[in-house]
């Protein structure tokens, strides 16, 4: 019994309690410490691509700001013409009797700025002008304007535009698409984002669109021949000038909602 109370009481073997302590306590650090690292190091590499999407998105921005709204308004004419047919009977006695006019079917034409080729922001204001006045970008043939394009309403919505992508060098990690949308009251929307990686950083631009239509009428008669006889021709014209440019409004991040399917509005 008292050496079993000696034992007891005897304090050899502590410290080498205490060591193993003090080492499980190091080793719970140490793992801690790892996983903070490791968590770290993802953060700043992932940091470093958001950077790169957010600089390459927020810099094809500056360069639609710049191309939008820099340079001079574009001016395009629509016309439309209508030409009357009144024949013309004069008599032996010297009367002149008019009779019954008649009209042909309506000819549509357009004037068309002239633009250079190696001016890419100008031809980005041009495409996006014909959507705005015509409602499309095909206007092949300036002479053979259709109804619809000479009626359409430059206020009216357009979802038509195809999207386009600005590249830089062929660098597809600095690629950024845009996807264009004529809002009603002919405002333009264009929504950016990185075109590579499942996590994309999103930019919204909305511009005022400016579109000065100036309506003018004119008329023209002429006598001319037909057939046998006499005819008063009059051609009837109306046309359309609307002056195109744009004003930057706004530039804002989306809302999670309205880049998964929402309707943006």
């Amino acid at each position: 019994m008292r050496r079993a109370g000696e034992k007891l009481k005897s304090s050899r073997g502590a410290s080498l309690m205490m060591a193993l302590l003090l080492f499980l306590v190091c080793a719970v650090l140490g793992s801690v410490v790892l996983v903070a690292g490791t968590a770290s190091a993802g953060r700043f590499a992932n940091l470093s691509k958001m950077e790169q999407r957010y600089f390459a998105v927020n810099s094809a921005a500056e360069l639609l700001r710049t191309e939008l709204c820099g340079g001079d308004p574009l001016v395009i004419t629509r016309e439309k013409t209508v030409t009357k047919h009144t024949p013309i009977t004069v008599a032996e006695d010297g009367t002149v009797s008019y009779g019954q006019a008649e009209e042909d079917d309506p000819r549509y034409s357009c004037e068309l700025p002239t633009i250079s080729g190696g001016d890419k922001a100008a031809q980005l204001r041009y495409l996006f002008a014909r959507y705005l006045v015509f409602g499309t970008e095909t206007v092949s043939f300036p002479d053979d304007l259709t109804e619809e394009q000479y009626n359409h309403d430059p206020k009216a919505a357009n979802d038509e535009i195809p999207d386009f992508t600005i590249e830089v060098d062929g660098k597809e990690e600095l690629a950024v698409d845009i996807e264009v949308r004529i809002k009603e009251n002919g405002q333009l929307e264009l929504n950016l984002e990185n075109h590579q990686g499942s996590e994309k950083y999103r930019l919204r631009m909305t511009f005022a669109t400016v579109v000065d239509p100036v309506a003018f009428t004119g008329e023209t008669r002429e006598i001319v021949a037909a057939g046998s006889g006499l005819e008063e021709k009059t051609d009837l014209t109306e046309k359309k000038v609307s002056t195109v440019s744009w004003n930057l409004g706004s530039v804002t991040i989306p809302e999670e909602s309205e880049t998964q399917g929402g309707d943006g509005t």
